[in-house]
C-alpha cells in the first residue's frame, strides 16, 4: 500500500459530489466504495473494515469523528474521496454527543434526544450534523455515505426500501446521489439511481436531466464513463449554441 506522501490526487468527474449508497448486508458496499477514484479514506464508525485493504480512521465516538474530519480538512494528504461507514452509526454518535451536551446544562437530564421539549434536541442535532457535513465536503472532495437498508410499510401502500439512518431527511437532502445496491435477475450487482414504487433512489441534475441513468452496473468505470460522456455532450451543445448566435 502506498504511503500518504506517495499518493497523488486523482482527477475525477465525481469531485465535489455527495453520494449515499445503501443496500442489503454483505452485498459489497464497502468494497465498492474502497475502489472509488480519489484514494478513498474511510471514517470507520462501525469497526467493520478488517477484511479490506484500505486507509481508515477509527471513529468510535463523536470526538473521534470530529478529529478525523479536522485532520482531513487540514490537508497534507491526497485522499480526495472520503467514505463514512456507516452513516447510521455516524448519526448515532452525533445524537449521543448532542444529548450529553444538552444534559450538561439541563435542570432535569434525559436519556433520549426526543425528550428535550419544543424540538430543542433535534434542532441542536441538526446543527451538529450540518457543521460536520459541510466541513467534510470542502475542497472538492467526493464524499460517500454507506447505509443499511430498511423496509418501510405504510398502511395502504407498497413496502418501500430506504436508507435506515435516522435524520433521513437531512442526510438524503444533503446528498447529490442516492443509489440502491441490488442484484438483477441474473444475480449481477448493480446500482439503481431512479426511484421505483418499492425503492428510494435519485440524483440531482442539470437542465431537468438526471445526473445518472436509472440503473448502472456496480462499476466505477461505468459510472465515470457515463459522466464523461454527459459532460462531452453538454460541452458540444453549449459550443453549438454559441456558434449559432448572431
Amino acid at each position: 500500500m502506498k504511503t500518504l506522501a506517495q499518493l497523488r490526487p486523482a482527477k475525477t468527474g465525481l469531485a465535489g459530489q455527495k453520494w449515499l449508497l445503501y443496500g442489503p448486508p454483505k452485498i459489497g458496499k464497502s468494497t465498492f466504495a474502497s475502489s472509488a477514484p480519489g484514494n478513498p479514506l474511510f471514517l470507520d464508525c462501525e469497526d467493520g473494515l478488517g477484511f479490506l485493504d484500505c486507509y481508515s480512521l477509527p471513529c468510535t465516538s463523536w470526538a473521534g469523528v470530529i478529529a478525523g474530519i479536522d485532520a482531513i480538512a487540514r490537508g497534507g494528504h491526497a485522499h480526495r474521496t472520503i467514505v463514512i461507514d456507516t452513516v447510521d452509526r455516524f448519526v448515532m454518535l452525533a445524537t449521543e454527543y448532542t444529548v450529553a451536551q444538552l444534559n450538561a446544562t439541563a435542570k432535569d437530564p434525559v436519556e433520549s434526544i426526543g425528550d428535550f421539549g419544543f424540538g430543542k434536541g433535534y434542532g441542536r442535532l441538526r446543527a451538529v450534523l450540518d457543521a460536520a457535513l459541510y466541513k467534510l465536503v470542502g475542497d472538492g472532495r467526493l464524499v460517500i455515505f454507506l447505509s443499511h437498508e430498511r423496509a418501510k410499510k405504510e398502511e395502504g401502500k407498497q413496502s418501500e426500501l430506504s436508507p435506515s439512518t435516522s435524520q433521513g431527511n437531512q442526510i438524503l437532502g444533503f446528498c447529490d446521489v442516492i443509489g440502491h445496491v441490488e442484484l438483477d435477475a441474473a444475480g449481477e450487482r448493480r446500482i439503481r439511481f431512479r426511484s421505483t414504487p418499492g425503492v428510494v433512489a435519485g440524483t440531482r441534475g442539470k437542465g431537468g436531466q438526471p445526473l445518472l441513468p436509472p440503473v448502472l452496473p456496480l462499476s466505477w468505470d461505468a459510472i465515470t464513463a457515463h459522466l464523461e460522456k454527459a459532460k462531452a455532450t453538454a460541452t458540444a451543445t453549449a459550443t453549438t449554441k454559441q456558434d449559432n448566435q448572431p
